[in-house]
């Protein structure tokens, strides 16, 4: 059986972002002498997206940790001569979120797996947005810049 909607709003009332961290970051470019040839006139670059959740709950402090990490890879945008590269950067960063709920709140499983595929995503993506978007300008390349998220019932 599913969360029911009157479950997920009791959730929702009783839960608090406390903290977000960044707890890991990796770089990865070719030089820009290498990608040059690729991007130029080509609109610049497109990215593929992956992210993956995992997360631990304290009964004793009735607090959600969950981490998210993104792998972006940046190729050159449709247009562009694909050369050899598969790839022109790739970032991984994962965040840390801490959620605190109220102490008469009873936190079931179900629920936090839910709230973590609806809630976790909209808490955390500007800040991947914001890293991926920051870390492709210092490398030298155009700004990347991640699609729209839209979180699916």
């Amino acid at each position: 059986m599913g969360v029911s909607r009157e479950d997920y709003k009791r959730c929702l009332e009783a839960v608090e972002l406390q903290e977000i961290w960044l707890a890991k970051l990796r770089a990865e470019a070719k030089t820009f002498d290498e990608a040059a040839p690729l991007l130029r006139g080509s609109g610049g670059l497109q990215a593929s997206i992956e992210v993956k959740t995992t997360h631990r709950f304290d009964n004793a402090t009735n607090k959600l940790t969950v981490y998210v990490t993104s792998h972006v890879t940046g190729r050159p945008a449709e247009g562009a001569d694909p050369g050899e590269a598969s790839s022109l950067i790739e970032l991984e960063s994962t965040f840390a979120l801490v959620y605190s709920f109220e102490s008469t709140y009873k936190v079931e499983e179900p629920v936090v797996t839910l709230f973590i595929r609806r809630n976790v995503p909209i808490n955390v993506w500007p800040y991947i947005r914001e890293i991926i978007s920051d870390l492709t300008v210092r490398m030298g390349y155009p700004r990347l810049i991640l699609p729209t998220l839209k979180v699916l019932r």
